[in-house]
């Protein structure tokens, strides 16, 4: 089990109207994916969710970060996100940052995608659910009293 599923399954559970599944999840984001998640299999992406995906495999960040794009893109020609979406896109926040850390990308080139995208959902998010996915992302670490002590 990935060990994000928790946190997803309980946005699911608040947002959606079926019950929670990985396989669902594993269907969504590859619909979501279209066309630049062709290359990826139904397994691979299965494997993801399932966090069956051990840290030295390289989880490829540009489809997850086209599919955020997407999202963008059709919040800004006014298209409302549904619940899936929703989740679908915190899911790949949290993998898109996964992939950074392991080395498939960069912040640099990532960052304005991941914060446009989080932009997009935040208002759909609780405040902790946005604290979680920023922890989640960012470590602990980052978010100590101590960086605002002059």
């Amino acid at each position: 089990m990935h060990p994000d599923n928790d946190f997803i399954e309980h946005l699911w559970n608040r947002l959606a109207s079926e019950p929670f599944s990985q396989a669902n999840l594993a269907i969504l984001i590859k619909r979501a994916g279209g066309a630049d998640m062709s290359d990826l299999s139904d397994a691979y992406i299965s494997d993801v969710v399932n966090g069956q995906i051990s840290k030295d495999r390289c989880i490829p960040s540009y489809p997850f970060s086209e599919i955020l794009s997407r999202y963008k893109a059709a919040v800004d020609r006014g298209y409302a996100l549904k619940a899936e979406d929703v989740i679908v896109s915190v899911w790949t926040l949290l993998i898109l940052s996964d992939a950074i850390r392991n080395g498939s990308s960069n912040w640099d080139q990532e960052f304005n995608i991941y914060l446009d995208a989080f932009l997009v959902v935040r208002k759909q998010l609780k405040r902790e659910e946005c604290a979680h996915i920023f922890i989640r992302s960012f470590g602990q670490q980052n978010f100590s009293s101590e960086l605002w002590k002059a």
